[in-house]
Formats: structure tokens, sequence, C-alpha cells
């Protein structure tokens, strides 16, 4: 679980990222609509009381003009921080899965319209942005470009687009998106396929994914592909913030 979270966390690359007596505080952009990249990642217990840590980690947050959010993994630290959050009137948003599976020699494969490439081309950037809402392009394309590491992009022309990082042995598959207009066409499968085969390329012997709990369609693909759960994650989002909760995964 573990080494899952620090995969994903070295994915992102957010315009801010400060520790603070062992949790980490990042933000991105003026909107703030990429939740891993404007949260708090509790990784460490520390020494001060977490009342106090909480009640930092709120300021740094709000005076970004940003809500202080917590992404809460099985591992958060110190223990009793879920409870307390809820003490304070923190909301917990839909629960988001990690999915994990093997990556042996010949188990993954690829479409010849899904090739992969180590740069976003024109193509990809605008199928990523097709599928994104007007507000959000611009801070998660950003994000996007910026990741650091080994990484793939993968197409299929206009219709849709995905992501994969590799860390060690570990390819992360992220933003698999499709066009509106496109959906129901397989297009998920085929560019995630292609990600698959990437990493395995690369010498990735595991994959993983996020995907919402209550996206029961994007489960159901990646259920056919050989994901499995390992864990869950939640968010807990500040009271008094009247923000409403993006539509992606990660």
């Amino acid at each position: 679980m573990a080494v899952l979270e620090r995969a994903a966390a070295g994915a992102l690359r957010p315009r801010e990222s400060v520790v603070d007596d062992g949790w980490t505080l990042r933000a991105d952009g003026a909107l703030g609509v990429v939740r891993r990249a404007n949260s708090v990642a509790p990784h460490g217990p520390g020494r001060d009381p977490t009342s106090a840590k909480v009640a930092r980690a709120e300021a740094w947050y709000r005076a970004r003009g940003r809500c202080p959010r917590f992404l809460l993994a099985p591992d958060a630290e110190p223990v009793g921080l879920v409870d307390a959050l809820a003490a304070a009137g923190y909301r917990f948003e839909v629960p988001v899965l990690v999915l994990v599976r093997a990556l042996e020699p010949g188990s993954a494969s690829s479409t010849a319209d899904a090739a992969c490439a180590e740069a976003a081309d024109a193509g990809w950037r605008a199928a990523y942005v097709a599928a994104l809402p007007e507000r959000e392009r611009g801070e998660r394309l950003r994000l996007a470009l910026d990741v650091p590491g080994p990484k793939a992009y993968a197409a299929v022309g206009s219709d849709g687009c995905g992501l994969a990082v590799r860390s060690g042995d570990l390819v992360g598959v992220f933003d698999v998106a499709t066009a509106p207009a496109a959906r129901r066409r397989g297009v998920a499968r085929r560019v995630t396929a292609a990600l698959l085969a990437w990493g395995e390329a690369a010498g990735a012997t595991r994959a993983y994914l996020q995907v919402a709990e209550d996206n029961g369609a994007a489960r159901a693909l990646y259920a056919s592909l050989g994901f499995r759960p390992a864990y869950r994650y939640v968010y807990a989002v500040a009271p008094s913030e009247a923000e409403v909760a993006p539509q992606y995964r990660s």
C-alpha cells in the first residue's frame, strides 16, 4: 500500500509541496481540480498534536484560496486522524479504489491504433482536453504534461487517450479518458491495453490505477483487463466549503 501511494504521489508535480511534521501539503493551479495534487498526504505520525497540524494545514490551504482536503489511505497517520476530522465536521467523498494486476511476459498487448509515445503530441492533447470539462482543462493538461519519471502517452485518434508512468517495477495508468461522442466503442480498453504493454516492455511487473468506487462501468472494464482491488482511500473535505467535487478519479 505505501509503495503504491508513493508511486502515485511521484507521478505528480504540483506547483507547491511542503512537508509539515510528517505530512505533505500539496497545491496546484488556481482551481485545484486535481484532488491528489491539492490535498494533504498524512503519511507520517510526526510529533505535534493532531489538532495543531490540522489547523496549520487548514490555514495553509485557505491562504491560497483553497479548500482544505486530506487524502486518507488506510496507512494515514496518526491513528485516529479519520475520527478527528469527522468530529471537526469534515465530509467524506466517494471512496476511490486502487486496483492492481501483475504484468507477465506477453500478458499485455496493444492495437495498432493506440501506439505509445514518450511525449504528448498535438493529437494526444486534443483528445485529452476534448474529454474534460472546459474549466478543468488548463490545470489537468499542465499536470499531465509535466509528469516526472519515465512515461508514455497513448491515444486513439482524437477519440480517447491515457498516460502511464513507471516507478521501479510499477507502472501507473492515469487519465484514461474518452471523448463523449466516442464512448462505448472500446476506446478506453485499447488505450489501457497499450499503456500496459508499454509498461511491461519498460520492465514493470505490476500495474496499478485508481477508480471511483461508484464508477461501475470503469470498474467492469478494468476487471476484464485483470485488475483487482488492493485497497481504498477517501478524501475528507473541510466543512463550510461549497465546492463541487471533480468528476475524475485521481
